[in-house]
C-alpha cells in the first residue's frame, strides 16, 4: 500500500484532507504539524509516494521539506497545499510539483491532483481495472498478436475477439473503423507482453541501415503515436520510456545529417486527427535549427530539446484540446464555440507540469528537460500558464523552445503553410525582451539573409 504524507499546522486541515484522500484511493496516510516533523517522518518512512504540504509553518516550512526532498533526489511528488503561488518563493523556482492545492478550496484542489494520487494507489475499493483499451491502429503496427484482444459489449463484460497469434492486418484494421469502432481492449497482465513486442518491432527498424528520409519521418511518427497511446492509457513505464529514447535516437540522426529544414518541414503534415503526435513531431526539427542558429549546437542540447519535444504533451488525451495555444482561446470557445468542461480546462491548464512530472521518472536524462516542458506555455510578459513566469524566469532553452513551439503552431494553423517572413512580421512586438529577443533577432536576420 502507497504512503501519502498530509504537512500541516492546523490539525482540522490534515484531518479533512485524510478524510478526502481515503474516500477516494486506499493509501497509508501520514500526518505531520511542520517542516521539521515532516523530514522526520520522511527519514522513517523513505517510500512515501506523495507529500502534500502547507508552506507556512514552523519549526520548519513547506520550501525546507521541499529542498529536503530534492537534497536526497527523492521521487516521492510534491504537492503544494498552500493560499501562496509556488512562484512565490525561490525554493520552487526552476523545479515542477506535481500540483498546487489553493487554500481554502481544498476540495476542489484535491480533486485536481486526485490522478496522480490514483495512479500510484488503489481504488477505494480495492479493486483495479482488468482491461484497458487500446487503438486498433497499435494492434495494426504489432501485426501479430502477442496476447488475446477483447471487445467491450456493456461496462463488466468482455468478449475474446481476437486470439494470440492472429493477424491483425490492413483488412482487420478497416474492418473495425468501418464499424466505427478505434478502440479494442486488452488485458492490464498482458500490456507488458504486447508493449514488449512493440518496443522490439521499433528498434529494429530504426536499426535498420538506409532508410530514407520519408520512412524515418514515417516511423518516428509511429513511435509517437504508440507513446502517447499507451502512456494516455496505462500511464509511464519503462518500455514508454525505451521507445521514447529510440525515436529521441532517429530523430537526431535525421538532424545530424543536416537536411533542407524547408524541404524536411513539408513532409510532415500536421493534423487535426492526431495532432499531439504530429506537432510533437515537427517540433524538434524547428527547436534544433533555431539552437543551431544560436551556435547551441551541442549534441546534449539537441538531446534535451527533441526529448522535451516528444513529451511536451504527454499527458493530453485530446487532440483538439492540445491544439489551443492560450488560455484565453480556450475560455473563448468554452463559451461561444464547443462546449468544453471545467475538467478539461483544468487538464489543459495542469499538462505542462504533469508532463514534467513523467519526465523526471526518466533514468539518465541531462537535467533542464523538465523546466523546458514545464514552461513550454510561459510567456515573455508573464501572461502564459502554468505558473505566469516572465521572460527573467523562464531558462534560455526554455525561450528557445517556446518560440519553436509558436512557429509549428503558426505553421498548423496556416494550414500546414511554412511563411517564417510572415511569423516574424507577426511576431515583432512578441518577443522584445532577454533571451527571447536574442532568438527572435537571430532569426530574423537569418530570414533576411536567405531572402537578400
Amino acid at each position: 500500500m502507497k504512503k501519502i504524507l498530509i504537512v500541516d499546522d492546523e490539525p482540522e486541515i490534515r484531518e479533512v484532507i485524510s478524510f478526502f484522500l481515503e474516500s477516494e484511493c486506499q493509501a497509508e496516510i501520514i500526518e505531520a504539524s511542520s517542516g521539521l516533523h515532516a523530514i522526520e517522518c520522511l527519514k522513517q518512512n523513505p517510500d512515501i509516494f506523495c507529500i502534500i504540504c502547507d508552506y507556512r509553518m514552523s519549526p520548519g516550512t513547506g520550501g525546507d521539506v521541499f529542498k529536503y526532498l530534492l537534497e536526497i533526489k527523492s521521487k516521492a511528488l510534491f504537492v503544494l497545499a498552500s493560499s501562496e503561488r509556488p512562484e512565490m518563493h525561490e525554493e520552487f523556482t526552476g523545479h515542477t510539483l506535481a500540483g498546487c492545492i489553493e487554500k481554502p478550496y481544498l476540495a476542489e484542489g484535491l480533486k485536481k491532483v486526485l490522478p496522480f494520487l490514483k495512479s500510484g494507489t488503489e481504488s477505494a475499493t480495492g479493486m483495479l481495472d482488468e482491461y484497458s483499451r487500446i487503438k486498433t491502429t497499435l494492434l495494426y503496427r504489432a501485426n501479430v498478436m502477442p496476447c488475446d484482444i477483447y471487445l467491450r459489449l456493456s461496462k463488466a463484460k468482455f468478449i475474446k475477439i481476437i486470439f494470440a497469434q492472429d493477424v491483425f492486418g490492413e483488412d482487420e484494421l478497416k474492418r473495425f473503423d468501418l464499424k466505427d469502432l478505434q478502440y479494442l481492449h486488452i488485458k492490464i497482465a498482458d500490456y507488458s507482453i504486447f508493449f514488449g513486442k512493440l518496443e522490439k518491432d521499433f528498434i529494429s527498424r530504426v536499426a535498420t541501415k538506409n532508410l530514407t528520409e520519408t520512412e524515418s519521418l514515417n516511423l518516428s511518427l509511429e513511435m509517437q503515436e504508440t507513446v502517447h497511446s499507451l502512456s494516455v492509457a496505462m500511464g509511464f513505464s519503462e518500455k514508454i520510456e525505451t521507445i521514447s529514447k529510440t525515436n529521441v535516437s532517429l530523430a537526431l540522426k535525421m538532424i545530424e545529417a543536416k537536411p533542407g529544414l524547408a524541404d524536411l518541414l513539408k513532409k510532415i503534415s500536421i493534423t487535426s486527427e492526431n495532432y499531439i503526435s504530429s506537432h510533437s513531431l515537427m517540433l524538434p526539427y524547428v527547436a534544433c535549427g533555431l539552437a543551431d542558429l544560436m551556435k547551441w549546437n551541442s549534441d546534449q542540447t539537441f538531446y534535451k530539446l527533441t526529448l522535451a519535444s516528444f513529451l511536451h504533451d504527454i499527458s493530453l488525451d485530446d487532440d483538439a484540446l492540445a491544439a489551443y495555444s492560450s488560455v484565453e482561446e480556450l475560455k473563448t470557445d468554452m463559451l461561444h464555440v464547443k462546449t468544453w468542461t471545467e475538467a478539461q480546462l483544468q487538464e489543459y491548464l495542469n499538462h505542462p507540469q504533469k508532463a514534467a512530472q513523467i519526465v523526471t521518472s526518466f533514468h539518465e536524462i541531462p537535467p533542464d528537460v523538465d523546466s523546458i516542458v514545464a514552461q513550454h506555455h510561459e510567456l515573455p510578459d508573464g501572461s502564459g500558464f502554468p505558473m505566469h513566469l516572465n521572460y527573467a524566469r523562464i531558462s534560455p532553452l526554455a525561450c528557445l523552445f517556446i518560440i519553436a513551439h509558436d512557429i509549428v503552431t503558426y505553421c498548423y494553423k496556416k494550414g500546414n503553410c511554412i511563411d517564417m517572413q510572415a511569423f516574424v512580421l507577426d511576431r515583432e512586438q512578441s518577443y522584445v525582451s532577454g533571451k527571447f529577443k536574442t532568438i527572435f533577432v537571430a532569426l530574423k536576420k537569418s530570414i533576411a539573409l536567405k531572402n537578400s
